[in-house]
């Protein structure tokens, strides 16, 4: 996928955890990943895991839809 929207720098609000955060992804660029094909919110929610993981340096395994935020990823 190539897009080029700008990347948001907070949580939006209520996302307490990356199922949540996934949802509210796909609901706002939902157009432009339908566009591209496939299973937008497993691709999404994927795509939000490996960023975060590598951003954190943690296991991407680690991170599941359960997994809240910030709390279970020790950032505040």
């Amino acid at each position: 996928m190539n897009f080029h929207f700008p990347i948001a720098r907070v949580i939006p609000t209520g996302c307490k955890t990356f199922g949540g955060l996934a949802k509210v992804v796909l609901a706002r660029n939902y157009a432009a990943f339908a566009s591209q094909g496939g299973s937008c919110k497993d691709g999404i929610l994927e795509t939000l895991q490996q960023l975060t993981a590598m951003q954190l340096a943690m296991d991407v395994e680690k991170i599941s839809p359960e997994t809240r935020i910030p709390q279970d990823l020790n950032i505040y």
